[in-house]
Order: C-alpha cells, then sequence, then structure tokens
C-alpha cells in the first residue's frame, strides 16, 4: 500500500509518500502552491510536477496509490476552488482514492490523531477546526490576512510595525522593540525612509510581514513589556477561536474539550502557549501538545480506511519517527 500526503501551507508545499510500514519513499518540500495568490494555471502546472515528481522519485505509478489526502490552503471559502482543484489533482491521481480538505483539517487530524475536539492554527494566518464524537465539523477565522487572522504572525507583524511607527514619531514611548526593528532594517538615516522598504514591494508578500514576529520575539527577550502583551493579545484571540468552534459543536460535559495547535507561531514556546493555556483551562478545557505534525495529519485522515488500528498507528509513528531522523 502506499499514502500520499500533502500539506499545502501559505509558506511551503509539502508532500510524503510512505507504504504501510510507515517507510518514507519520498518527502519533498516546495514553495507555497496556494491556489488564491498564484491563480489556476500556476497551481495546475506547479501541482501536478510535484506530484510526479515525489510518485517517481519512489518508483511509484500515480494509479498505484492506495489513498492521497491534501489540505490545501482556503479550499472551501473560494467557490472557483472547490470545484477546480479536485479536477487539476483528478488529472494525475485517482479521483475516487483522493481526498481533499482545507489545510486546517490535516492540522486537527495530527495534533489530536484524530480524536474529538479543536485544533487552531497559527502561522501565516490564523483559523480553528474541530469535530465532535458525532461527525459535526467547524471551524473558526481564517478570513483574510489583511483583514483578519488575529492571533497569527501576521497579525503580530502588523502590531510590530503598528508599534514601531508610534514609538519613532512620539505617540508611544520607545521600548526594545524600536531599536530591534531599526536594525533589523538598517535604518541609520531617518525612520521614515522605511516607507521606501514598504513601497519597494515589501507590504505585497505575505511571508514578509509574518516573518516581523520573529522581531516580537526577539523584543521579549529583552524584557519589552509592549511585544509581551501583543503575544498576551494573540493568545486572546486564538482562544476565540476556540471557543467559537466548541460552540458549533457537541462534547460531553463531564470532561474537558481537547485542544491543540499547529502552525509557526507555536514555535515561539512559552511566549504564546503559557497565556493560552490559562485562557484554555479557564474555559474548562485542556490544552494538549500536538501528537502529530499536519503532514502526518495528512496521511491520518484517511489510512485507517485501510489499515487495523494497530497496523495504522504503527505506520503513523514509523513516518514520523522517520521524519524526525531526516532533520
Amino acid at each position: 500500500m502506499f499514502f500520499l500526503g500533502c500539506d499545502g501551507g501559505s509558506s511551503k508545499t509539502e508532500f510524503i509518500l510512505v507504504n504501510e510500514e510507515g517507510n518514507i519513499l519520498s518527502h519533498n518540500i516546495y514553495p507555497s502552491y496556494n491556489y488564491g495568490v498564484i491563480g489556476r494555471n500556476a497551481f495546475r502546472q506547479s501541482m501536478h510536477q510535484a506530484i510526479l515528481e515525489v510518485c517517481n522519485n519512489a518508483g511509484v505509478n500515480t494509479q498505484e496509490i492506495t489513498h492521497a489526502v491534501f489540505g490545501i490552503p482556503t479550499l472551501g471559502e473560494l467557490e472557483e476552488m472547490d470545484t477546480t482543484v479536485p479536477e487539476i489533482i483528478g488529472e494525475v491521481l485517482p479521483r475516487e482514492r483522493t481526498t481533499i480538505v482545507n489545510d486546517s483539517v490535516i492540522g486537527w487530524s495530527g495534533s489530536l490523531s484524530g480524536q474529538p475536539g479543536i485544533n487552531v492554527v497559527s502561522g501565516t494566518g490564523s483559523i480553528a477546526y474541530g469535530e465532535d464524537s458525532y461527525g459535526n465539523k467547524a471551524r473558526a477565522g481564517g478570513w483574510s490576512v489583511l483583514f483578519g487572522d488575529e492571533g497569527s504572525c501576521s497579525w503580530i507583524g502588523k502590531k510590530v510595525l503598528e508599534t514601531f511607527f508610534k514609538q519613532s514619531d512620539g505617540r508611544m514611548p520607545r521600548s526594545a522593540i524600536y531599536d530591534i526593528f531599526k536594525e533589523h532594517f538598517k535604518l541609520t538615516k531617518k525612520d521614515i525612509y522605511f516607507v521606501g522598504i514598504l513601497c519597494s514591494g515589501f507590504q505585497k508578500k505575505r511571508s514578509n510581514i509574518a516573518m516581523l514576529q520573529l522581531l516580537a520575539e526577539e523584543a521579549c527577550k529583552r524584557g519589552d513589556p509592549n511585544m509581551k502583551h501583543v503575544y498576551e493579545e494573540a493568545a486572546s484571540e486564538l482562544a476565540l477561536l476556540v471557543k467559537a468552534v466548541r460552540s458549533q459543536l457537541t462534547f460531553p460535559q463531564e470532561k474537558p474539550v481537547l485542544v491543540s495547535y499547529s502552525g509557526g507561531l507555536f514555535k515561539s514556546g512559552k511566549l504564546i502557549l503559557d497565556p493560552f493555556r490559562k485562557i484554555i483551562y479557564e474555559m474548562n478545557m485542556k490544552l494538549v501538545e500536538p501528537k502529530y505534525p499536519p503532514i502526518i495529519g495528512a496521511l491520518a485522515l484517511e489510512a485507517g480506511r485501510y489499515l487495523q488500528p494497530n497496523n495504522y498507528n504503527y505506520m503513523l509513528s514509523q513516518a514520523y519517527a522517520n521524519i524526525q531522523k531526516t532533520k
């Protein structure tokens, strides 16, 4: 048996092809193939090329794939995508053995290993997705990096920009983030010259704004209270996503709802996890570490249809262990 998984995030597109023993036959990482950004033609060309390359590297014909799962950003949000993406992927893979979902679904599938509960994603954008034991599904967030995605790296990045602007022209007292920002962008003359960087195209690339979260993280290490407060705000926004999803689902009241997480923001560790855990606990929910990353979640979503429980769990654990060896 051969299982193909794809985590098509906003910053990168990751593929993995494994057999039923969890041996990795191919593992490739490509740039982001976000349909909403690159358009239909570029998505088709890039996705076809990647699928064929992954399978060819493993010596596996695309028609031999037992099941393929794709987690695609903005799926279910752009009407055109709901029709064209399955058509495009179905041109190279058997449609009846291919599952295509929003990337938030494989985040949930990996973090909670398919258990009832809620997973919140905070990377370039933010979204929460959950399922209960009755098969009900719900999501919240993920509206727009420009107007929404509260609590994400991009949202924090915008807070960094706002804080620097206000500290530069005297609307706020200066703190560590001011010097860190100037050092990062080499602003040795006038601060206002940063406008030139913005106009040069910096603001058009979502990842540029999201990467500013790292400056906030560094500022916190230097004791910046403003940036510490931003992480606390981010935790509140992410908890609000979780609360919204919980309100749409049915969970037993005798035990706390499981909540997990995925996405680049959580690499900042305690800065976001400590305030987030506190709020989740106050909501009578339980924050648990993610069991698997989204790419393993892609394998987990459908492989259980073909494998016995013990074999299924073994495959996932082996695939994850083998990925860890390559890091």
